[in-house]
């Protein structure tokens, strides 16, 4: 829940996460890539959809 840029009440009594579209993109970028996860988009909402895209952290060089 640190990496969340929104915290709603509402997904938390509904689904037990603070945020659902971040927490699944970070949740699947972590299983993907076996590392770490950082949110590259925060959560984006229209009427039909919310958005949010994480990858895994870059090797430092």
């Amino acid at each position: 829940d640190a990496q969340l840029s929104y915290r709603s009440a509402l997904a938390f009594a509904h689904t037990g996460c603070h945020g659902v579209a971040e927490s699944a993109a970070l949740a699947l970028a972590e299983q993907l890539s076996g590392r770490p996860s950082v949110l590259l988009i925060n959560r984006s909402k229209n009427r039909h959809a919310t958005f949010a895209l994480a990858g895994d952290v870059p090797n430092p060089r």
